[in-house]
């Protein structure tokens, strides 16, 4: 497993960092995601990957994610795959009914690590 990061941009709401076809994603402490930072989020991934790529949500800080965001990642052609990593148990909670709307190659984990390995496989 390589977690270094080739690339990092901070988006404002969201800090992306890069591997090899996938990126780590940390919502800002407190951001309300629409379907508009959804956009901007996939518009600077499809910036460094090309093709199909997958997303770890790395929910180190408290943020809310609107059904419109939810819908976003749904509808997404090149996303391929979502984890979810999910320090405490709201979190973790929320994320495991998330899956139902998602509707993709969705999972929720305990740790980062955990996440890249499934990412890699």
């Amino acid at each position: 497993m390589d977690t270094l990061s080739l690339k990092s941009i901070d988006l404002g709401f969201a800090l992306v960092e890069f591997g090899k076809g996938y990126a780590i994603c940390r919502m800002r402490e407190g951001a309300d995601l629409a379907a508009d930072h959804m956009d901007n989020l996939f518009k600077a991934i499809e910036q460094q990957i090309d093709g199909t790529y997958s997303i770890i949500l790395d929910d180190l800080y408290p943020y809310s994610m609107r059904f419109e965001a939810l819908i976003a990642l749904k509808k997404n052609p090149r996303l391929n795959r979502i984890g979810v990593v999910a320090y405490r148990l709201v979190t973790h909670g929320v994320a495991k009914m998330s899956m139902h709307i998602v509707g993709k190659h969705y999972r929720v984990f305990d740790n980062l690590h955990e996440a890249v390995d499934w990412i890699d496989t």
